[in-house]
């Protein structure tokens, strides 16, 4: 028997990152169903809504619509959610990010559709006004208590909910993605498109967005601590950000030429398998699609040991260092490029681990059984 949901996805994030590839690969996975109607709210004009709108303009089963960007116009926003609500009768509502659960909840009110949030990583970090933290942490777990169902992505996010007081069911589900499909025999570094390093130099690759909790100060420190201890080390940095002029005028500032900031690319897949390693310096994180899209195509992770990365990586399938002691990482990168042998069964392992933990089948089995957990008590109410 074919089960039909209406399902509402609310997705208001600016950025085209990790928590916005994980609605692309759900909206891609239940619109395979041609039973299952699928709505998408992004914010109008991102890079997020550029992408997914011109990926499913002519699906007959995924409606993307787009709210207005501006941060003035939240009582427009709150209105047309509420109109997109009482015109359709959703299965299910699944919410990504607090912005998204801030105006559903408030789009919602009198409505009582129930609702599924999942929390990509913690909110805390970039709060550094003490009284403004106090507010926002407030309404955070006032704003996840609301809904029927939380989910986290990691062990140490659900962890850090309790210690909040999050009251509601809370779930665990790993994100999981269906891997970077690549052909082996032009992952070499010939086929990178405008990198000027040797084809010999270790590379290492830094994706994401260029701000201070992806720990592009810590960056920085390593390259200038490399760049001092093997010249046969480069990093290519994939990405933009509010500190990406910061970024520059370190590399000029310090002269480093070691690096090469190539912006954002929308296909890493054209990058990625020609590395060594992908790095990953964050002071917070969830579980990162960027760590699951280089395990998928055998490139081994260098990543610092916080939020749900140990979930990920060990030392059998990659490189876990403390962002207090970037020597030791230095170190560790210098010791791998004169020992390159030794690179091989961590590319082995992370490709193993992936398929065997972090493709996208049992992440999509999961949200399924919630999902219809959902559907189920809407009929019975």
């Amino acid at each position: 028997m074919v089960i039909k949901m209406k399902i509402l996805y609310i997705s208001l994030g600016r950025e085209y990152g990790g928590t916005e590839k994980v609605v692309e690969n759900l909206v891609g996975n239940f619109s395979e169903d041609k039973s299952n109607k699928i709505t998408l709210v992004a914010l109008n004009g991102t890079r997020f809504f550029n992408i997914i709108n011109s990926k499913y303009k002519d699906s007959q089963n995924i409606k993307v619509v787009g709210l207005l960007k501006s941060k003035n116009k939240l009582f427009n926003n709150i209105i047309s959610l509420r109109k997109l609500l009482k015109e359709n009768e959703f299965n299910v509502i699944h919410i990504h990010s607090i912005v998204s659960n801030l105006i559903f909840q408030l789009a919602n009110i009198g409505l009582n559709n129930h609702s599924i949030v999942t929390v990509h990583s913690r909110s805390d970090f970039d709060r550094k006004n003490f009284f403004k933290g106090i507010l926002m942490n407030k309404l955070e777990v006032y704003l996840l208590n609301r809904n029927t169902q939380v989910v986290c992505v990691s062990n140490s996010i659900r962890e850090y909910l309790k210690n909040k007081h999050v009251r509601n069911n809370i779930t665990v589900i790993h994100n999981g993605i269906a891997g970077l499909e690549f052909d082996f025999n032009l992952s070499n570094r010939e086929n990178l498109k405008g990198i000027s390093f040797d084809k010999n130099d270790l590379l290492i690759a830094f994706v994401g967005r260029l701000t201070e909790v992806k720990g592009i100060y810590n960056l920085i420190e390593i390259l200038k601590k490399i760049d001092k201890k093997n010249k046969n080390v480069k990093f290519i940095v994939i990405g933009e950000g509010v500190l990406k002029e910061e970024f520059n005028n370190a590399i000029y500032k310090y002269n480093l030429e070691n690096v090469e900031l190539l912006g954002f690319k929308q296909n890493i897949i054209e990058y990625l398998p020609s590395c060594d390693f992908l790095i990953m310096p964050s002071n917070m994180e969830g579980i990162p699609i960027t760590i699951l899209e280089a395990m998928s195509c055998s490139v081994p992770c260098i990543a610092s040991n916080v939020g749900g990365i140990p979930e990920i990586i060990n030392d059998k399938n990659g490189i876990l260092y403390s962002n207090s002691d970037l020597d030791y990482i230095v170190d560790k990168i210098d010791f791998f490029e004169r020992n390159r042998d030794l690179i091989k069964p961590l590319k082995i392992n992370a490709y193993d681990d992936f398929e065997k933990k972090w493709n996208i089948n049992n992440f999509i089995k999961l949200y399924k059984s919630i999902y219809l957990i959902e559907k189920q008590e809407e009929f019975y109410e």
